[in-house]
């Protein structure tokens, strides 16, 4: 069972400038990409502080000649001041040559004018070394995805987060990602006042309040679960999700979504924030044709199959096509598989409990936990757990 390649994550991006000019033509060439989101273009620098907390940025790039109350160097100074550990980029002229200091805390400086591909260049450079150097480096997150319903993408997703939590090796959290329908609050059966995304702000959204909206299931998996009514999903945004997922990235290990099968703002948002895209079949025709609809909008999107991978559900039960006509419909190889074992399954859900718990040493479980080491075999032990902010 092959372990998946780590992808990177795309770069969130927030820009401090005044000139309508540098503006127009950074937009420019973020528009030809898709590694570098544009969160925000902020024209005042005393509003950056706010601004980075409310939308979590990767890198902030701040032109040095910024004009108003404070000007660019005042803004990085401002930013460390403040605890806030994010790499920045100056913008400068060559008249007005801008040294990196200490204090300020830069990470490049460049000067203008610069080509897009020297811009971007830069952006990935200083981002990778500073997320290599960071927490989130030691994460991951692995979207579950099943294009068609009825092929177990929600009881999977759980049990492989279950075997992860039970080694205690990783933090693993399991986020409920379907908005409307919240599929692990009914698989697992909890009240309906239990604490779930809604209840976290929408402004200045911090790790205290989100490890108080956390649930903690008998397994010791934490659990932020979806909202425990149909409409309580209007409330959510894009904005909301992608700031979100940002911070939880930096409070656990392993992050595992639970998506919806349908494709909107916020299942793209996860898929962007994925470094791997698990695609749950089965060796049904229509499931798998559904399946491959899937994979072709993974690739117009520009996942490769080092993101995207192929998860096989009951591969084992009577009926199912073998693997050598799977690929053929699919075009591509099967990356994993968890076999069938249909009374345990049930007994198990419908006691709200993981099948892991029910039978540690069954066929199905013993799959499960293959292949929740294949997800974690290149993650480091965890270090301390992070002071909440």
């Amino acid at each position: 069972m092959a372990g998946p390649a780590k992808a990177p994550s795309q770069i969130r991006l927030l820009l401090v400038e005044d000139v309508g000019q540098v503006t127009r033509y950074i937009r420019g060439v973020l528009n030809a990409q898709t590694a570098v989101k544009l969160l925000d273009v902020v024209p005042d620098g005393a509003a950056v502080i706010d601004q980075v907390r409310e939308q979590q940025p990767d890198v902030l790039v701040v032109d040095a000649l910024l004009t108003g109350r404070m000007n660019g160097l005042q803004v990085a100074e401002s930013v460390r001041r403040a605890g806030i550990d994010l790499p920045i980029i100056v913008l400068t002229v060559p008249q007005k040559p801008v040294v990196v200091g200490s204090g300020m805390g830069l990470a490049r400086v460049l000067e203008m004018p610069f080509s897009g591909y020297e811009f971007m260049n830069m952006l990935q450079q200083v981002t990778a070394e500073h997320r290599a150097s960071s927490p989130e480096s030691l994460s991951r997150v692995i979207a579950f995805h099943g294009a068609k319903g009825g092929l177990g993408t929600t009881t999977v997703s759980y049990n492989v987060a279950v075997a992860m939590a039970r080694t205690r090796r990783v933090r693993v959290l399991l986020f409920d990602g379907n908005l409307q329908y919240a599929d692990q609050r009914s698989l697992l059966q909890v009240p309906q006042e239990t604490r779930s995304i809604v209840d976290l702000p929408t402004d200045k959204l911090t790790q205290a309040e989100i490890s108080e909206t956390i649930f903690t299931d008998q397994n010791g998996l934490d659990i932020l679960f979806g909202p425990p009514r149909i409409e309580d999903a209007e409330m959510i945004t894009v904005r909301d999700m992608e700031k979100l997922l940002s911070i939880l990235r930096r409070m656990y290990n392993v992050l595992i979504i639970d998506t919806p099968r349908a494709v909107n703002e916020v299942s793209l948002a996860y898929f962007d924030a994925a470094d791997v895209i698990l695609q749950v079949a089965t060796g049904e025709v229509a499931a798998l044709y559904q399946t491959a609809l899937m994979n072709a909008t993974f690739q117009a999107i520009g996942f490769g199959p080092d993101k995207v991978r192929v998860l096989l559900n009951r591969f084992d039960a009577q009926g199912m096509l073998d693997d050598k006509a799977i690929r053929q419909y699919l075009g591509r190889p099967v990356d994993f598989h968890v076999g069938n074992d249909f009374k345990l399954v049930v007994e198990a859900n419908n006691r709200g409990q993981s099948m892991l718990a029910a039978q540690q040493n069954s066929k199905v479980s013993q799959h499960i936990n293959e292949l929740a080491r294949a997800l974690t075999e290149a993650l480091p032990a965890p270090p301390p757990r992070p002071v909440l902010a």
